[in-house]
This record gives C-alpha cells, structure tokens and sequence, in this order.
C-alpha cells in the first residue's frame, strides 16, 4: 500500500525509476500489490490505484472481485509463496508482444 499511494502521489524519494517508468514510451509497467485486506480497505488505496491505472499502469489489484489480480489475504494470514508472480509476469509478456 505504502508502494502505491507514494508512486500515484508522484514520491520519488526511494521510487524515482517507478515515478519515470509512467512517462517512457514503449515501457508496460504491470504492479502486482502484496497486501492484506484491512491495509487495501484503505481510503487512500483505491484513488491511487486509479490514478495509477490512468496513467497507464496495469495494476493488478483485484479491486473488482472478478479475480484478474492478487486478492488480499486476511490480516496476519499472509502467504508470501503463494504470491502470483507469474500473473504480474505473464501481464507483462503480453502487453509487451501487443
């Protein structure tokens, strides 16, 4: 969430490549979120995503319970080895070969 809201909000303090990436032509930028339910009930989370997506990131938070993205795991029930990081990769393969 941290990660999120700071590159939306254009915080280049530790995300300078990030907050670049959104202006460079032909670079697909694909962010797969790691975070808990509580933590993307947020209210700052979903403008940030939406800013994010405007500016033509494929955010991949499964904001719309239609599964195309990482799903939020309950508070302090996280499991980092199911994190689907062949989702954030194959978006990429994609969007790079379109």
């Amino acid at each position: 969430m941290n990660t999120t809201t700071k590159w939306a909000a254009g915080h280049a303090d530790t995300l300078g490549l990030i907050t670049e990436a959104l202006v460079m032509p032909d670079r697909p930028v694909v962010a797969l979120p790691y975070l808990n339910a509580a933590q993307a009930q947020h209210p700052a989370l979903a403008p940030a995503i939406t800013t994010l997506r405007g500016a033509g990131v494929h955010h991949l938070h499964d904001d719309d319970g239609a599964g195309h993205g990482f799903h939020p795991h309950q508070p302090k029930h996280g499991n980092v080895d199911a994190y689907p990081w062949a989702l954030a990769l194959d978006t990429l393969d994609k969007l790079r070969t379109t």
